[in-house]
């Protein structure tokens, strides 16, 4: 693997030069100098475990639609469309904000219902996507959430 290889798959990956380096256990110094070099140690090449593949970030993002869509069903409401572009493209600051207006003490009643399948579904999301999505995998998102509300 050649410094070229390890940064776009760091960059895959959705990761700084401080995750990459935390997550493969070396310095930062040691991430940024692998990434002018030619070849790579060993070692970097673990980068390519922490990226996940088009298909499995298609998979979760089809799930965080189907969140989105259970998660409605609680609020009583679509939510606002800011908030859905948010977990389009940026997923995890979205569901961060998704569930703090589902886990209210006045969504209390409504979501006792629903709790099962949050959690089912919060369970298949992985809490390591990059902080970006790909416009390619923002597709699924909406397949996920119309297939779910069809399931309404």
């Amino acid at each position: 693997m050649t410094g070229t290889e390890f940064q776009q798959a760091r960059q895959r990956a959705g990761l700084s030069y401080r995750r990459a380096a935390d997550r493969l256990g070396v310095s930062v110094g040691a991430v940024q100098h692998w990434e002018r070099s030619e070849r790579v140690p060993e070692q970097a090449e673990r980068i390519r475990d922490l990226v996940m593949t088009a298909s499995e970030l298609e998979a979760v993002m089809e799930t965080i639609g189907r969140l989105t869509t259970v998660c409605e069903r609680v609020l009583g409401k679509p939510v606002a469309p800011g908030l859905r572009q948010q977990l389009t493209t940026q997923p995890l600051v979205g569901i961060g904000a998704l569930m703090r207006l589902v886990m209210t003490p006045a969504q209390a009643d409504r979501r006792a219902k629903h709790d099962e399948r949050i959690t089912e579904l919060m369970t298949l999301i992985p809490t390591d996507l990059p902080r970006q999505v790909p416009l390619a995998a923002q597709g699924a998102y909406e397949l996920g959430y119309y297939h779910e509300r069809g399931g309404a």
